[in-house]
């Protein structure tokens, strides 16, 4: 949800409130993870949010941080 809003608040130009609904999306998939590892060591990482998202999102705060 917060990837979608920050895509959307993007596309408004509310760079601000795009940067950070862009890094809580960053920040529950990265506790996601943690969590997942802890539940399932050895498997590989399911991820909710996709790595192409997750990714874009990483370079979408870089990118409009700037």
């Amino acid at each position: 949800v917060q990837f979608e809003l920050a895509e959307i608040d993007g596309q408004e130009g509310k760079t601000d409130i795009a940067i950070e609904r862009y890094k809580k999306a960053i920040e529950i998939e990265d506790k996601y993870r943690r969590q997942f590892q802890m539940m399932y060591p050895g498997r590989k990482i399911f991820s909710r949010l996709g790595e192409e998202k997750y990714n874009f999102a990483k370079k979408q705060v870089e990118k409009l941080s700037k």
